[in-house]
């Protein structure tokens, strides 16, 4: 049985796309702002942070947002080459 791609497991499940911002998707998954990389294949999921040592994830609700969620985008594309050169 072949897996299912990240993009598969966002429009078949109760996400909605909020919107393209330079070459990513904006998505609304189950209340949570995520970022959709075509390239990668991957999503980020804005307001969650899991970078905790206990492994516990945190979701902060006030960075749950579509702004969030461009600002991420244009973090990455500055950041990393190679998705600047995509946009």
């Amino acid at each position: 049985m072949k897996e299912k791609t990240t993009l598969q497991m966002l429009q078949h499940s109760n996400s909605k796309l909020l919107e393209s911002y330079k070459g990513q998707d904006i998505y609304d998954w189950n209340t949570c702002i995520t970022v959709y990389d075509p390239i990668r294949d991957t999503a980020f999921q804005v307001a969650l942070d899991d970078s905790k040592r206990s492994g516990r994830r945190i979701f902060n609700e006030e960075g749950n947002t579509v702004e969030a969620a461009r600002k991420y985008i244009d973090w990455i594309t500055e950041s990393q080459p190679e998705q600047k050169a995509k946009v």
